[in-house]
Parts: C-alpha cells; sequence; structure tokens
C-alpha cells in the first residue's frame, strides 16, 4: 500500500516535504491501523489551520491521538 499520495492529498503536503521515517514497515496494515492513521492525519490536517479559531482545542488533539493509539493497541 503506497499511503504517501493519501497524506499528500488529506495535508496538502508536497512530495519533497515527505521523509521516511521507517523503512521496516508491516507488509499490510489492519483496518484498525488505517483508521487510526486517518484519525491522526485529519487531526493534522486541522491542525495546520491559518487562522487559530479553526483549529482544534488542545484538548481535542490530545483526545484523538489518544482514541488512535487505542485503535493500534486494541490490535495487539
Amino acid at each position: 500500500m503506497v499511503i504517501a499520495p493519501w497524506i499528500w492529498s488529506v495535508t496538502g503536503c508536497g512530495a519533497g516535504e515527505m521523509h521516511v521515517l521507517d523503512r521496516c514497515l508491516a507488509a499490510e496494515p489492519t483496518p484498525r491501523q488505517l483508521e487510526a492513521a486517518d484519525l491522526v492525519a485529519w487531526t493534522a490536517a486541522h491542525c495546520l489551520q491559518d487562522r487559530g479559531e479553526d483549529r482544534p482545542a488542545m484538548s481535542d488533539v490530545v483526545a484523538r491521538l489518544q482514541a488512535a493509539l487505542e485503535l493500534v493497541r486494541c490490535d495487539d
């Protein structure tokens, strides 16, 4: 699965702004991992809004990231 184009479409980042951090990725992510990745990407994209009032509150960011972590932990 190639996730970079999907991330670019969600965040608006160009190819020159992406860096591979882990070259040993799992063969195929689970549905819960994909849901967690979507939640993290959505949260990150909304944190980058130009106007402060359009960005989520930090408490919402924390809650979403905790929810994403729980999704991944449930796969263990």
